[in-house]
């Protein structure tokens, strides 16, 4: 506990690493912030919107937004009103998908009692006879579930901006810099050999303050996101389902919006510190930043281009650093992935590779630091002077 207590302490005591916080919680806020205005309907109009809506009965919303929604279409209006008419027009697709949801479940059953009896004939595809009966029975436990019209943009808003996971996996990568590369720079390594019970528990303490950085810098980001997102366009009725948030009607998950906001922010967090344990790794490999510069960014090239990769039956097409980090695309549509003729759900399949990474990589940087050679800076002197004895060396 001392040694978790003394590594935090230098961290959060480094003016460096301070101002790089602040100064990248302030550019959140401000892209943040300008994403929300660029839209096609601004926040301003939204709530107005909503406002109006709220008046009403939950029950009667989506009555409302039709009728509203046809008037405006047979009408003329001027520039003013166009993104008033963008939102309703948003509204209604959304009203329509909800309407559709009990029908669409049952389309699912019957699809797979189609492809039952189709495949009693023809053998020649096990995976879609497969595929048909487990996506049944997942879904066969959302047949209780009402999806309801709710103000879900500012959530939407708020857990999918995609720089915000670029400035959390900076600040990781600032600390793995931090507790894992920068006594290797200086040529301090030397220094942690002669501790009383070897350099493991130093490491476990560094690690275990990269995965505490990891939920301060998750939890700090996506609230500010959360916060901001909220106060522009409204907060969404956190008791409803999640099927209830316009792009998630495919989620096959029973929670509400709160709960799914758990588990958004617990695989971010998760996930990060499995990416900060590969910044770890790569600190603990190379002696020169350059190369460490190199391969982090050889990494998420590899993963954009992995994720751009296959037509859709790739896995590693899903199971990479960026569609990982990204969180939403796990949960937010149904999809199963064909593996020798077997359907395997995309949620198990990521969450189980993260453990089994987040495990590896683990034991990887333990080892990894024990095992660290000394490369201290008289050490190379003295290495350089015995190999010049011409020039004023002693022999």
């Amino acid at each position: 506990m001392k040694l978790l207590t003394s590594e935090w302490r230098k961290l959060w005591l480094s003016p460096s690493f301070l101002g790089l916080a602040a100064a990248l919680l302030f550019l959140n806020a401000i892209l943040l912030y300008t994403r929300g205005t660029a839209g096609d309907v601004s926040p301003e109009v939204w709530r107005e919107v909503w406002q109006k809506l709220s008046s009403f009965p939950e029950e009667e919303r989506a009555q409302r937004v039709q009728k509203q929604y046809e008037k405006m279409k047979e009408l003329s209006f001027t520039a003013d009103e166009y993104e008033r008419v963008q939102a309703l027009r948003k509204l209604n697709r959304q009203v329509t998908v909800l309407q559709s949801y009990e029908g669409w479940l049952e389309e699912i059953k019957e699809r797979s009692k189609r492809q039952e009896k189709i495949s009693i004939f023809q053998r020649e595809d096990p995976f879609s006879d497969r595929n048909a009966r487990k996506t049944a029975e997942d879904f066969a436990d959302l047949e209780g579930v009402s999806p309801v019209l709710i103000n879900s943009r500012g959530f939407l808003a708020g857990i999918s901006f995609a720089g915000t996971d670029g400035m959390v996996l900076g600040l990781l990568f600032y600390m793995a810099l931090f507790w894992f590369y920068r006594e290797k720079e200086q040529g301090l390594t030397a220094l942690l050999l002669p501790q009383a019970r070897g350099r493991t528990p130093l490491a476990a303490a560094r690690l275990l303050a990269l995965f505490l950085g990891s939920i301060c810098v998750n939890l700090t980001f996506w609230g500010e996101n959360l916060l901001l997102s909220c106060l522009q366009y409204g907060a969404p009725v956190w008791r409803s389902p999640i099927q209830s948030v316009e792009g998630y009607e495919n989620c096959v998950l029973q929670v509400t919006v709160g709960e799914y906001l758990m588990v958004f922010l617990s695989c971010k967090i998760l996930i990060s510190f499995l990416i900060a344990q590969i910044f770890v790794f790569f600190c603990l490999r190379f002696r020169r930043s350059a190369l460490i510069f190199l391969a982090v960014g050889l990494l998420m090239a590899l993963s954009l281009a992995l994720c751009q990769s296959g037509d859709g039956r790739f896995v590693f097409q899903y199971i990479n650093l960026i569609p990982l980090m990204q969180v939403n695309p796990i949960f937010q549509t149904y999809f199963n992935l064909n593996l020798f003729s077997w359907p395997v759900n995309r949620i198990p399949l990521s969450l189980g590779a993260v453990a089994v990474l987040t495990v590896l990589f683990l034991a990887a940087d333990l080892y990894g630091f024990g095992c660290q050679k000394p490369s201290s800076v008289n050490s190379k002197r003295k290495r350089r002077e015995k190999t010049l004895p011409g020039l004023g060396s002693v022999p």
